[in-house]
Protein backbone atom coordinates (compact mmCIF):
# COMPACT_ATOMS: atom_id res chain seq x y z
CA UNK A 1 0.00 0.00 0.00
CA UNK A 2 1.48 3.24 -0.75
CA UNK A 3 0.26 6.53 0.27
CA UNK A 4 -0.99 9.57 -2.39
CA UNK A 5 1.53 12.61 -1.37
CA UNK A 6 -1.16 15.22 -0.59
CA UNK A 7 1.54 18.06 0.81
CA UNK A 8 3.04 18.96 -2.80
CA UNK A 9 -0.58 19.63 -4.39
CA UNK A 10 -1.61 21.57 -1.48
CA UNK A 11 1.43 23.98 -1.69
CA UNK A 12 1.13 24.48 -5.65
CA UNK A 13 -2.57 25.42 -5.15
CA UNK A 14 -1.71 27.57 -2.01
CA UNK A 15 0.96 29.38 -4.23
CA UNK A 16 -1.58 29.52 -6.85
CA UNK A 17 -3.73 31.49 -4.29
CA UNK A 18 -1.31 33.54 -3.04
CA UNK A 19 0.35 34.55 -6.46
CA UNK A 20 -3.48 36.52 -6.65
CA UNK A 21 -3.67 37.67 -3.32
CA UNK A 22 -0.34 38.85 -2.37
CA UNK A 23 -1.09 42.06 -4.84
CA UNK A 24 -4.58 42.32 -4.87
CA UNK A 25 -6.70 42.36 -1.98
CA UNK A 26 -10.37 40.15 -2.82
CA UNK A 27 -13.83 40.60 -0.99
CA UNK A 28 -13.53 37.75 2.08
CA UNK A 29 -15.08 34.37 2.56
CA UNK A 30 -17.89 34.46 4.74
CA UNK A 31 -18.31 30.94 7.25
CA UNK A 32 -21.70 30.11 8.26
CA UNK A 33 -21.62 28.14 11.79
CA UNK A 34 -24.98 26.47 12.66
CA UNK A 35 -24.46 23.77 15.39
CA UNK A 36 -22.22 23.55 18.11
CA UNK A 37 -20.41 20.59 16.36
CA UNK A 38 -17.03 19.84 17.44
CA UNK A 39 -16.29 18.61 14.02
CA UNK A 40 -17.77 21.53 12.46
CA UNK A 41 -16.24 24.04 14.83
CA UNK A 42 -12.48 22.37 14.38
CA UNK A 43 -13.00 23.00 10.80
CA UNK A 44 -14.07 26.25 10.49
CA UNK A 45 -10.97 27.53 12.77
CA UNK A 46 -8.83 25.54 10.19
CA UNK A 47 -10.63 27.16 7.40
CA UNK A 48 -9.85 30.38 9.28
CA UNK A 49 -5.94 29.66 9.55
CA UNK A 50 -5.92 28.88 6.38
CA UNK A 51 -7.43 32.27 4.79
CA UNK A 52 -4.76 33.89 7.43
CA UNK A 53 -1.80 31.95 5.58
CA UNK A 54 -3.67 32.52 1.85
CA UNK A 55 -3.81 36.76 2.71
CA UNK A 56 -7.51 36.39 2.71
CA UNK A 57 -10.24 37.75 5.43
CA UNK A 58 -12.43 35.10 6.98
CA UNK A 59 -14.91 35.28 9.48
CA UNK A 60 -17.45 32.95 11.45
CA UNK A 61 -20.88 34.06 11.89
CA UNK A 62 -23.25 31.84 14.16
CA UNK A 63 -26.57 31.02 13.79
CA UNK A 64 -29.30 28.76 15.93
CA UNK A 65 -31.99 28.49 13.51
CA UNK A 66 -33.66 28.80 10.31
CA UNK A 67 -34.79 32.50 10.76
CA UNK A 68 -31.47 33.89 11.68
CA UNK A 69 -29.99 31.81 9.18
CA UNK A 70 -32.10 33.85 6.79
CA UNK A 71 -31.29 36.99 8.57
CA UNK A 72 -27.83 36.70 8.38
CA UNK A 73 -28.24 35.81 4.32
CA UNK A 74 -30.46 38.71 3.53
CA UNK A 75 -28.84 41.43 6.09
CA UNK A 76 -26.08 43.34 5.92
CA UNK A 77 -23.49 41.92 7.92
CA UNK A 78 -22.21 39.72 4.92
CA UNK A 79 -22.67 42.44 2.41
CA UNK A 80 -18.30 43.04 1.90
CA UNK A 81 -17.96 39.21 1.62
CA UNK A 82 -17.41 37.46 -1.70
CA UNK A 83 -17.89 34.15 -0.63
CA UNK A 84 -20.60 32.56 1.79
CA UNK A 85 -20.01 28.92 2.98
CA UNK A 86 -22.47 27.50 5.30
CA UNK A 87 -20.98 24.33 6.77
CA UNK A 88 -22.99 21.08 8.30
CA UNK A 89 -24.78 20.41 10.18
CA UNK A 90 -27.65 22.17 10.56
CA UNK A 91 -29.43 23.68 13.09
CA UNK A 92 -32.64 20.87 14.18
CA UNK A 93 -35.43 21.90 12.23
CA UNK A 94 -33.48 23.71 9.57
CA UNK A 95 -34.73 22.24 6.29
CA UNK A 96 -31.83 22.14 3.70
CA UNK A 97 -33.54 23.85 0.98
CA UNK A 98 -33.16 26.67 2.88
CA UNK A 99 -29.56 26.57 1.79
CA UNK A 100 -30.78 27.96 -2.01
CA UNK A 101 -31.26 32.01 -0.35
CA UNK A 102 -27.48 31.85 -0.89
CA UNK A 103 -27.05 34.05 -3.89
CA UNK A 104 -25.28 32.09 -6.32
CA UNK A 105 -22.87 34.64 -7.26
CA UNK A 106 -21.40 33.77 -3.66
CA UNK A 107 -21.93 30.39 -3.13
CA UNK A 108 -18.68 29.03 -2.86
CA UNK A 109 -19.33 25.44 -2.34
CA UNK A 110 -21.67 25.25 -5.38
CA UNK A 111 -24.90 24.05 -3.16
CA UNK A 112 -27.17 26.31 -4.79
CA UNK A 113 -29.89 24.91 -7.81
CA UNK A 114 -28.26 27.37 -10.41
CA UNK A 115 -24.62 26.29 -9.64
CA UNK A 116 -25.25 22.85 -10.00
CA UNK A 117 -27.52 23.31 -12.93
CA UNK A 118 -23.99 24.91 -14.46
CA UNK A 119 -21.99 21.95 -13.56
CA UNK A 120 -24.14 19.63 -14.91
CA UNK A 121 -24.76 21.14 -18.49
CA UNK A 122 -20.62 21.96 -18.48
CA UNK A 123 -21.55 25.87 -18.67
CA UNK A 124 -18.96 26.17 -15.91
CA UNK A 125 -16.73 23.79 -13.70
CA UNK A 126 -16.92 25.23 -11.02
CA UNK A 127 -17.69 22.67 -8.25
CA UNK A 128 -18.79 21.29 -4.30
CA UNK A 129 -14.88 21.96 -2.81
CA UNK A 130 -14.50 18.54 -2.02
CA UNK A 131 -15.10 17.03 -5.50
CA UNK A 132 -13.16 19.65 -6.43
CA UNK A 133 -10.49 18.57 -4.24
CA UNK A 134 -11.17 14.64 -5.53
CA UNK A 135 -10.38 16.21 -9.05
CA UNK A 136 -7.60 17.82 -8.10
CA UNK A 137 -5.67 14.73 -6.59
CA UNK A 138 -6.63 12.41 -10.08
CA UNK A 139 -5.53 14.98 -12.33
CA UNK A 140 -2.08 15.53 -10.40
CA UNK A 141 -1.51 11.85 -9.15
CA UNK A 142 -2.91 9.90 -12.30
CA UNK A 143 -2.95 12.39 -15.23
CA UNK A 144 -5.30 11.12 -17.90
CA UNK A 145 -7.92 9.11 -17.24
CA UNK A 146 -9.09 8.91 -20.40
CA UNK A 147 -10.99 5.21 -20.81
CA UNK A 148 -10.09 4.78 -17.20
CA UNK A 149 -13.12 2.59 -14.78
CA UNK A 150 -14.20 4.60 -11.90
CA UNK A 151 -16.75 3.71 -9.31
CA UNK A 152 -18.22 6.43 -7.19
CA UNK A 153 -19.38 5.10 -3.67
CA UNK A 154 -21.86 8.09 -2.65
CA UNK A 155 -24.38 10.14 -4.28
CA UNK A 156 -24.33 13.06 -2.13
CA UNK A 157 -24.96 16.63 -3.50
CA UNK A 158 -21.29 17.84 -2.30
CA UNK A 159 -19.39 15.13 -3.61
CA UNK A 160 -20.86 11.84 -5.26
CA UNK A 161 -23.35 13.88 -7.94
CA UNK A 162 -20.82 16.38 -8.74
CA UNK A 163 -18.10 14.19 -9.32
CA UNK A 164 -19.97 12.71 -12.38
CA UNK A 165 -20.05 15.79 -14.60
CA UNK A 166 -16.05 16.20 -13.77
CA UNK A 167 -15.38 12.80 -14.82
CA UNK A 168 -16.90 12.41 -17.71
CA UNK A 169 -15.41 15.82 -18.82
CA UNK A 170 -12.07 13.84 -18.61
CA UNK A 171 -13.56 11.18 -20.49
CA UNK A 172 -13.48 8.49 -17.78
CA UNK A 173 -16.14 5.56 -18.12
CA UNK A 174 -17.65 6.08 -14.79
CA UNK A 175 -19.90 4.00 -12.39
CA UNK A 176 -22.32 5.89 -9.42
CA UNK A 177 -22.98 3.50 -6.91
CA UNK A 178 -24.42 3.66 -2.90
CA UNK A 179 -24.62 2.42 -0.21
CA UNK A 180 -27.97 -0.07 -1.39
CA UNK A 181 -26.15 -1.10 -4.64
CA UNK A 182 -26.30 -4.86 -5.09
CA UNK A 183 -23.15 -6.35 -6.06
CA UNK A 184 -21.30 -3.25 -4.35
CA UNK A 185 -17.65 -5.33 -3.95
CA UNK A 186 -17.54 -6.16 -7.61
CA UNK A 187 -18.14 -3.03 -9.23
CA UNK A 188 -15.49 -1.33 -7.13
CA UNK A 189 -12.93 -4.55 -7.12
CA UNK A 190 -13.37 -4.11 -11.46
CA UNK A 191 -12.61 -0.36 -11.37
CA UNK A 192 -9.36 1.04 -12.01
CA UNK A 193 -9.87 4.27 -9.12
CA UNK A 194 -12.66 3.85 -6.51
CA UNK A 195 -13.79 6.90 -4.73
CA UNK A 196 -15.26 5.86 -1.17
CA UNK A 197 -17.38 9.24 -0.03
CA UNK A 198 -20.36 6.97 2.37
CA UNK A 199 -19.41 8.39 5.38
CA UNK A 200 -19.17 4.91 7.79
CA UNK A 201 -15.73 4.03 9.42
CA UNK A 202 -14.25 1.22 7.60
CA UNK A 203 -16.81 -0.07 5.70
CA UNK A 204 -14.81 -0.92 3.08
CA UNK A 205 -12.72 -3.76 3.88
CA UNK A 206 -10.05 -6.16 1.78
CA UNK A 207 -12.73 -7.75 -0.59
CA UNK A 208 -13.69 -4.64 -2.07
CA UNK A 209 -10.50 -3.99 -3.74
CA UNK A 210 -7.63 -5.12 -6.07
CA UNK A 211 -4.05 -4.88 -6.92
CA UNK A 212 -3.09 -1.96 -9.16
CA UNK A 213 -5.69 0.27 -7.97
CA UNK A 214 -5.95 3.91 -6.71
CA UNK A 215 -8.54 4.94 -4.01
CA UNK A 216 -9.64 8.70 -3.01
CA UNK A 217 -10.70 8.09 0.55
CA UNK A 218 -13.34 11.04 0.85
CA UNK A 219 -14.86 9.92 4.28
CA UNK A 220 -13.57 11.32 7.29
CA UNK A 221 -15.41 9.93 10.45
CA UNK A 222 -14.30 10.04 14.41
CA UNK A 223 -14.09 7.27 16.09
CA UNK A 224 -12.69 6.13 19.51
CA UNK A 225 -9.44 5.82 18.54
CA UNK A 226 -9.20 8.94 16.35
CA UNK A 227 -10.30 9.84 12.81
CA UNK A 228 -10.68 7.14 9.91
CA UNK A 229 -11.78 6.84 6.15
CA UNK A 230 -14.30 5.03 4.66
CA UNK A 231 -11.52 2.37 3.75
CA UNK A 232 -10.10 -0.15 6.46
CA UNK A 233 -6.81 0.39 5.78
CA UNK A 234 -4.96 -2.42 7.81
CA UNK A 235 -6.74 -5.33 5.34
CA UNK A 236 -4.78 -3.50 2.52
CA UNK A 237 -1.27 -3.17 3.72
CA UNK A 238 0.08 -6.41 1.53
CA UNK A 239 -1.66 -5.00 -1.18
CA UNK A 240 -0.70 -2.97 -4.34
CA UNK A 241 -2.75 -0.01 -3.83
CA UNK A 242 -2.63 3.93 -3.74
CA UNK A 243 -4.91 5.53 -1.49
CA UNK A 244 -5.06 9.11 0.11
CA UNK A 245 -4.30 9.52 3.88
CA UNK A 246 -7.19 10.43 6.46
CA UNK A 247 -6.61 12.75 7.63
CA UNK A 248 -4.64 14.85 5.94
CA UNK A 249 -6.35 13.67 2.61
CA UNK A 250 -9.33 14.71 0.81
CA UNK A 251 -10.16 17.36 3.24
CA UNK A 252 -6.85 19.25 3.46
CA UNK A 253 -7.10 19.72 -0.69
CA UNK A 254 -10.96 20.69 -0.16
CA UNK A 255 -10.20 23.41 2.25
CA UNK A 256 -7.67 25.00 -0.44
CA UNK A 257 -10.45 24.28 -3.02
CA UNK A 258 -12.71 26.58 -1.11
CA UNK A 259 -10.53 29.54 -1.45
CA UNK A 260 -9.66 28.94 -5.11
CA UNK A 261 -13.59 28.94 -5.77
CA UNK A 262 -13.82 31.62 -4.18
CA UNK A 263 -10.85 33.68 -6.27
CA UNK A 264 -13.42 32.34 -9.28
CA UNK A 265 -16.41 33.76 -7.72
CA UNK A 266 -14.79 37.58 -7.57
CA UNK A 267 -12.26 37.69 -10.09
Amino acid sequence: MELIKIRPLVARLSEEVLGITRNEKIPGLAVLLGAPDPDAIFYADSILKTAEKLNIDAKIFNYSNEDEFGGLIKGNELTGFGGILALSPYPDKMDENRLQIIPPHKDVDCITHERIGELNSGVSGLAPATAAAVIQIIDNFCGDITGARVTVVGRSLRVGKPLMPLLLQRNATVTLCHSRTKNLEKRTAEADIVITAIGKAELFTREYFSDGQIIIDVGINRTEDGFTGDVRRKDLKEMDISITKVPGGVGTVTTIMIFKNLLDLVL
